[in-house]
């Protein structure tokens, strides 16, 4: 009895094999041609291309940011790692750390950072509320947790003795 199920066991999994072997095949010329695919011309749109998150609908739309207004915290984020890497490199090279330049990058960092204080009011919004957020919105908070980065390791570097 349980060998005669264990056959018919055998037997459905061959079954099986055989007949989802048939899918796998080459497609004939007729269904090739309808399989492939289109491209579309890329976004003319402002908007970087990637995605966001998932979610609800939003009740307000996301904030816009200008070019000009990420340009000036790209600016910021240069001038700050600039101003972090000439004050470690004198650390290195034996002299101490000097508090003045690390007080200085993290005040060009501010700067930067408050660029983006109406999109982190919105993004904390969003994320209470479990709405889906655009990819611009992910492509600034990228560049908010860069100038974080280098106000980080400026206030670390300047704590310490």
């Amino acid at each position: 009895m349980i060998l005669a199920g264990l056959v018919l066991v055998a037997i459905i999994v061959v079954v099986i094999l055989a007949v989802g072997g048939k899918d796998k095949q080459e497609p004939d010329q007729g269904t090739a041609k309808m399989q492939t695919p289109t491209t579309t011309p890329a976004s003319s749109s402002r908007e970087p291309v990637g995605s966001g998150k998932a979610g609800k609908k939003p009740d307000r739309p996301a904030p816009h940011l200008s070019s000009e207004q990420l340009a000036q915290a790209r600016a910021y984020l240069a001038q700050g790692k600039k101003i972090f890497n000439d004050a470690q490199t004198s650390r290195k090279s034996g002299a101490a750390v000097d508090h003045e330049k690390l007080q200085q990058c993290k005040a060009t960092i501010e700067k930067g950072r408050g660029i983006f204080d109406e999109v982190l009011e919105w993004d904390e919004e969003a994320t209470l509320e479990g709405w889906a957020s655009p990819a611009y919105v992910q492509e600034y908070l990228a560049l908010w947790q860069k100038l974080t980065k280098v106000f980080t390791k400026a206030h670390k570097l300047s704590s310490a003795k």
